[in-house]
């Protein structure tokens, strides 16, 4: 077995004569490490009804120096309606809208997402953004789950879209913050 060292740390891989690291590990997700070791794991929870259609109901915009990763969006609906999921809206926000707190899913952290977060029945003056996906809900309560995350890095955004509008709306978004030591 030979050990190879890293030039700047002088941190040591073993390596056997194959070519293949020696590892023990422990596997966890992103969110449950994050969770569990950097306290940083979120969920903002909203209940709205989109005034009509094509309103925003929810942005998240990170402020952290830290890239946010969007995990996963639980939804619910009074009706058949399709939220759509932007990344990258800008502007200056308008319309009826009010704070939203994500709360820490680790409950004994203190710690608070760096982010701003509303929700409202129509948020305007976003523009710009690019749909990542269309989910289409209704009466029963549906989990989507992206495994590539969606990454939102200082000073992006993630925003959700009425297309029909006037319909009750209760989702959560989960989230977390990318840890350094997980970074390349």
């Amino acid at each position: 077995m030979t050990v190879l060292r890293d030039p700047k740390t002088g941190i040591g891989q073993s390596v056997t004569s194959g070519g293949m690291a020696v590892n023990k590990a422990i596997c966890q997700s992103l969110t449950e490490h994050s969770n569990q070791h950097e306290e940083q794991s979120y969920s903002a929870v909203i209940s709205v009804t989109p005034t009509g259609a094509g309103d925003c109901f929810f942005y998240i915009t990170n402020n952290d120096d830290r890239d946010a990763v969007v995990t996963s969006l639980k939804l619910h609906a009074g009706a058949a309606e399709t939220v759509q999921v932007k990344i990258r809206d800008i502007g200056t926000v308008g319309g009826t809208h009010a704070t939203l707190t994500p709360v820490n899913r680790n409950a004994g952290s203190g710690k608070v997402a760096d982010v701003t977060c509303e929700s409202g029945v129509d948020i305007t003056g976003l523009s710009g953004g690019d749909i990542v996906d269309e989910l289409v809900i209704g009466t029963t309560m549906w989990r989507w789950e992206w495994l590539s995350g969606l990454i939102i890095p200082k000073n992006r955004t993630v925003s959700l879209y009425a297309v029909t509008g006037a319909i009750a709306i209760k989702a959560t978004l989960g989230f977390c913050f990318l840890c350094p030591c997980l970074e390349p």
